[in-house]
């Protein structure tokens, strides 16, 4: 069993997140990652996929892989009391609708922003110059 250790959570976006572990005084650190992730009930969109979880839920989950096993006195629950609260807050703000941190929620939000990733995508490469059946950028069909 661990008598001591020191953990150092980067807390930052996950795409910021990998910058921050390179940085010089990060980069001699160990770096660590859960055995099995718990699915996230945090209620903001990302794009990092499954395995992301807030900054409190990977402390939890530390504290129980690191913990006796069978434990029913975790301090890994105390630890998700103000992240439940804030959860539940927001669930009560919803009204019934969907709510932020369901799976399915989080996948139609990801469908969306890939949608319109391809839609700015394909702006960028559209060609320069007029576009087909057009005479120097104006629609031939409006002249009068």
């Amino acid at each position: 069993p661990l008598e001591e250790i020191t953990v150092v959570l980067i807390d930052s976006p996950w795409k910021r997140a990998q910058a921050l572990r390179r940085h010089p005084r990060l980069a001699g650190l160990r770096s660590v990652r859960l055995r099995e992730p718990p699915n996230s009930s945090f209620w903001r969109y990302h794009t990092e996929g499954a395995g992301c979880v807030s900054t409190i839920e990977a402390l939890a989950e530390l504290v129980r892989e690191l913990g006796p096993e069978n434990n029913p006195c975790n301090p890994a629950d105390d630890l998700l009391f103000f992240f439940a609260r804030q959860a539940a807050y927001i669930a009560a703000q919803h009204g019934g609708r969907e709510l932020p941190m369901t799976a399915e929620e989080k996948e139609r939000r990801s469908a969306r922003v890939r949608q319109k990733e391809r839609k700015e995508s394909a702006k960028r490469l559209r060609p320069l110059g007029p576009r087909p059946g057009t005479e120097q950028g104006k629609d031939k069909s409006c002249r009068q």
